[in-house]
């Protein structure tokens, strides 16, 4: 008797719970360093871009402050109180990340594709650097926030 409720109630329950959370599109975000003012003044942060976490998967196209003719980069996911908060669900803060893959359009511009859930919601930090020069200033620093819709 059990068994027969069980294989009803079962396959009823995985069906309400995917309804009830249902997938977002896919998305695209475009990010760019904030361009340089002239002037003793650094120019104003740019607010974190908005990842939810809940889409099937997030483009990121990144747009670089200088081209990097040689192609090479280094790209570091950073997480916790470096991306800006004082931790992300609970892990530890200030904790490096392994970083997805990433494909190079040209000397300016990376794109990074996120997987759904890929990232839990929390404040993130994506810094793009010189590979064969990372103690320079970074190619590009991006701010991210994964956020529940």
């Amino acid at each position: 008797m059990f068994a027969g409720v069980a294989l009803i109630a079962v396959p009823l329950w995985i069906i309400a719970r995917h309804l009830s959370s249902p997938e977002l599109p896919p998305a695209t975000l475009e990010l760019s360093t904030p361009e340089s003012q002239r002037g003793t003044s650094e120019p104003p942060p740019l607010p974190p871009a908005t990842v939810h976490a809940e889409a099937a998967s997030t483009t990121l196209l990144l747009r670089l402050a200088r081209p990097q003719l040689d192609l090479r980069f280094r790209v570091e996911w950073l997480a916790g109180a470096a991306a800006g908060s004082v931790g992300v669900a609970g892990a530890p803060a200030d904790r490096a990340l392994p970083t997805p893959a990433v494909k190079i359009v040209d000397s300016r511009t990376l794109v990074l594709v996120l997987a759904r859930r890929q990232l839990s919601p929390g404040r993130y930090q994506l810094r793009v650097l010189d590979a064969e020069l990372p103690s320079a200033e970074p190619l590009g620093d991006f701010q991210l926030q994964v956020v529940e819709p």
